[in-house]
């Protein structure tokens, strides 16, 4: 299934040596076949999907994130149908997709100011397998505060 904040889609998703092609039963989302270029891939993740598991850990999703941005959120049967996607696909796309920063690199990088707020953010709750395409898992944005001096807090500054 290719899962979107509001829906999944059911459908069938192949690997060739240049794309990921995810073709759904229906065409709900207006396309008939979604195109990702392997050059186009960013990260890869591997997933567990709306909190399944959680006093036993199985994942079964793959999250493609692409070059711009974009996120492309599946989950599969099993672990193991998870698993042969994820394999045929690292070994076709650079190494550089599957590495997941230490969260010290990332704090460090935040600290140093080479990366944004929202940057460090992003990636906490990517290490912390948060999605944008998963509501039950969605990225966590805390209020950041500007003014400790006043005595009340402005909500609007």
């Amino acid at each position: 299934r290719r899962i979107l904040p509001l829906n999944h889609v059911y459908g069938y998703i192949f690997v060739t040596d240049a794309k990921v092609y995810f073709e759904p039963f229906h065409s709900l989302l207006g396309k008939a076949v979604h195109k990702i270029e392997l050059s186009d891939i960013a990260q890869l993740f591997k997933r567990r999907f709306e909190l399944e598991g959680s006093a036993v850990v199985i994942q079964t999703g793959l999250e493609i994130i692409t070059s711009n941005g974009k996120s492309y959120y599946f989950t599969f049967e099993s672990t193991n149908n998870r698993n042969r996607l994820y394999s045929a696909l690292s070994k076709k796309v650079p190494e550089k997709c599957l590495k997941v920063e230490s969260l010290d690199r990332i704090t460090y990088l935040w600290q140093t100011k080479q990366i944004s707020n929202y940057e460090y953010l992003v990636q906490l709750n990517q290490t912390s397998n948060r999605s944008f395409s998963d509501l039950s898992q969605y990225p966590v944005f805390p209020w950041v505060l500007t003014d400790y001096e006043s005595e009340t807090i402005d909500l609007n500054n």
